[in-house]
C-alpha cells in the first residue's frame, strides 16, 4: 500500500502541474494578445513596422512588398483606413488627402513618385534612396497631423 500511495501522490502532484502549468500559459497567451492590439492599433507601430519590412524587401529583393508597405506607411501617416490591394485608395485620393492639412510642394512630388511606383529597377540603391525619402516623408506628415489636432 506504502508504493501504491506514493504512485498516488506523483500522478496527482503530475495533474496539478499539468493543470498550473496550462492555466499559466493561457493567462500568458491572453496578455500577450492584448499588449499586440495595443501596439497595432498605434499607428506610429504600424509605420516603424512597414518601414522595417521595406528594408527587409531591399535585403531579399522583393520589390511587390517594398512598393506595398512604402504606400502602406503613407495611407497610415496621412491617417486613411488600412486598406490592401486591390482596394488601395487611388494615387488622387491620396494627394487630395495629402492637399487638405499640407502644402510642402516637395513632399508632395515625393508622395507621387513613391505612391505612384509601378517598376523598380535592379539596382537597390534606388530602393534605399527612396527608404531615405520614406524616412523623411513620414516624420514631416506625421508631425503636421499632431501639430493640427493641437
Amino acid at each position: 500500500m506504502h508504493n501504491g500511495a506514493k504512485i498516488i501522490v506523483c500522478l496527482a502532484a503530475s495533474v496539478t502541474v499539468s493543470i498550473l502549468s496550462y492555466a499559466g500559459y493561457r493567462l500568458a497567451a491572453q496578455i500577450k494578445k492584448r499588449k499586440d492590439s495595443e501596439k497595432f492599433s498605434n499607428p506610429r507601430y504600424s509605420i516603424g513596422a512597414a518601414i522595417i519590412n521595406m528594408e527587409r524587401a531591399v535585403v531579399y529583393g522583393d520589390d511587390e512588398n517594398f512598393k506595398f508597405f512604402a504606400r502602406y506607411a503613407i495611407r497610415m501617416s496621412l491617417g486613411m483606413p488600412k486598406s490592401y490591394p486591390p482596394n488601395e485608395p487611388s494615387l488622387e485620393e491620396i494627394m487630395l488627402e495629402f492637399a487638405k492639412n499640407h502644402s510642402d510642394e516637395d513632399l508632395s512630388e515625393k508622395i507621387r513618385d513613391i505612391y505612384g511606383l509601378e517598376f523598380l529597377a535592379e539596382d537597390t540603391e534606388k530602393w534605399n534612396a527612396i527608404l531615405r525619402d520614406m524616412r523623411q516623408i513620414i516624420p514631416a506628415i506625421l508631425e503636421n497631423r499632431t501639430r493640427q489636432k493641437t
